[in-house]
């Protein structure tokens, strides 16, 4: 159930990447479940690494790891978010698409004004 947990969280970074959307933050959800970011981790991006806390050798499993209700309510919180950024990510389609067509035509730009200023491009 973790698993699909974490697997939303970067389908959610994922499709807000895609839409040029800031991702939301997600940490309090992954912390209600018990998850922990790693140090140094970047506020409102999901990363690939997520690990459980380390569990106190004194602590029962059971009272360590989040019940199904938990999981649930964080899950559903995640498929509501992705819902939202994939409404937001439809109505940004064509900007999103504008703003592709820009940068591709930019580099292009930069490598022919790199051409065209070498000297020596017509010496064998």
């Amino acid at each position: 159930m973790k698993e699909l947990v974490v697997s939303k969280a970067k389908e959610l970074e994922a499709l807000c990447e895609a839409s040029l959307l800031t991702p939301p933050d997600v940490s309090g959800l992954l912390l209600e479940m018990g998850q922990a970011r790693t140090p140094g981790q970047a506020t409102g991006q999901v990363s690939s690494t997520f690990s459980m806390p380390r569990l106190d050798t004194r602590m029962t499993e059971s009272a360590a790891l989040p019940d199904a209700k938990q999981i649930g309510e964080v899950l559903s919180k995640l498929v509501r978010m992705i819902g939202e950024v994939e409404s937001e990510s439809r109505k940004r389609s064509t900007l999103v698409a504008l703003v592709s067509e820009l940068e591709s035509a930019r580099e292009e730009l930069g490598w022919v004004t790199a051409w065209e200023n070498d000297e020596n491009r017509y010496k064998v």
